[in-house]
């Protein structure tokens, strides 16, 4: 069937459109989606990122408990530094350790 524009082939005049049919697709589709139902307000959207972000959290926690001991690889034996003195006392304070090294530049 030749699409002709709607054009009568033997007199040249307009013949009448067919009215157009809707067929189902031949091949597989998903559903069409259904209209939203509304947002959510500013409060449940705070509240429900804050449960996300503890349940989050909960397990990286537990995750990092469990795995504590676990490492990659065989063990190593480190040997202590040579000349490695350890203070009897309590440590020096942070501003005199710097002076120190400050003096010995």
């Amino acid at each position: 069937m030749a699409d002709d524009g709607g054009v009568d082939g033997a007199s040249g005049e307009p013949s009448a459109w067919r009215p157009l049919e809707a067929l189902q697709a031949p091949w597989e589709h998903r559903p069409a989606p259904r209209r939203p139902e509304g947002t959510r307000s500013w409060e449940d959207r705070q509240a429900l990122a804050e449960r996300r972000a503890a349940c989050a959290k909960a397990a990286f926690l537990a995750q990092q408990k469990e795995d504590h001991l676990n490492r990659d690889g065989e063990a190593v034996t480190i040997t202590p530094v040579p000349g490695l003195q350890v203070p009897s006392g309590p440590a020096p304070d942070l501003a005199e350790l710097r002076l120190e090294l400050r003096s010995k530049m």
